[in-house]
């Protein structure tokens, strides 16, 4: 028999349960990859196909003409990180003076 709780809904994305053992945990963190928020996910869109998450380019190249490197993505997107940073010049420390 599955018991159903009917919560109600909030919309803030880092509600926290209280597990029985008295550890609270943040319902968008994934276990053992990188939070969803990381800065990059600004340039990239997610994926998930054949048990396999990956990430692909959306940085425009040429008008109208989006990059589309896919990187396979799991505990690190370091490989994501260093091709905005290589290939299209785009840093976190840019990121972070632009706000």
């Amino acid at each position: 028999m599955v018991n159903e709780v009917e919560e109600p809904h909030n919309d803030n994305s880092d509600t926290e349960l209280e597990q029985p053992n008295h550890k609270k945990i943040k319902l968008n963190e994934t276990r053992g990859g990188s939070k969803v928020r990381s800065w990059i996910w600004k340039y990239f869109k997610p994926g998930f196909k054949e048990g396999v998450r990956y990430a692909v380019c959306q940085v425009e190249v040429i008008i109208g003409k989006k990059c589309e490197k896919t990187y396979k993505v799991g505990i690190s997107i370091s490989n994501c990180s260093e091709h905005l940073a290589n290939i299209h010049r785009i840093t976190k420390e840019q990121e972070e003076a632009d706000i």
